[in-house]
């Protein structure tokens, strides 16, 4: 228990950027006491209030870490995948996939032909970020992932969550 609320809360912390931080280790501890660990949970705040203060400094050296064991911890890759990629790909190969694991994950939609710009306009009415793509005449790129249900024209059949790598697999298949 203790292991996991540390593992939690030190992610929590480095991850989550619409929560109150305190609230989190707040939470945490008050399970430790609520499970018997009342012994933990001044180890287990202090631990915590350490990754607060120094965490995005720590993982920002990970990041730019010479050291590719570094730089994998800091795109989250297990170190025992590590040997095996180090095989696949070449030193800056490697340190390219890092940099690119970081990008938020985005939607994109398909919409049916000469519909792009009409659900463009629904889309932006209702304050989501989104613009055409450049790969796809029929085509909309997210800023974040959706529900799709909640995408305006879904329900109509005026548009499929659908990434472009998908679009251009079934393109390539069509020609």
């Amino acid at each position: 228990l203790v292991s996991d609320c540390l593992l939690l809360g030190t992610a929590g912390l480095l991850e989550l950027r619409n929560f109150a931080k305190g609230v989190l280790v707040n939470a945490l501890l008050q399970i430790l006491k609520n499970k018997g660990q009342e012994n933990a949970v001044s180890m287990v705040n202090a631990i915590l209030h350490n990754v607060a203060r120094d965490g995005a400094a720590t993982m920002e050296k990970m990041r730019k870490s010479p050291l590719q064991e570094e730089r994998a911890l800091w795109a989250g890759i297990p170190q025992w995948v590590l040997p095996a990629w180090k095989k696949s790909w070449s030193h800056e190969e490697l340190n390219e996939l890092f940099e690119l694991m970081q990008i938020p994950p985005r939607a994109s939609l398909r919409t049916p032909p000469g519909k792009r710009d009409e659900v463009l306009n629904m889309l932006v009415e209702r304050g989501m970020e989104a613009a055409s793509s450049e790969l796809f005449p029929d085509s909309i790129r997210l800023a974040s992932t959706v529900l799709p249900s909640l995408v305006p024209g879904f329900q109509e059949g005026l548009t499929t969550v659908q990434t472009e790598g998908s679009m251009l697999a079934a393109s390539l298949v069509g020609n």
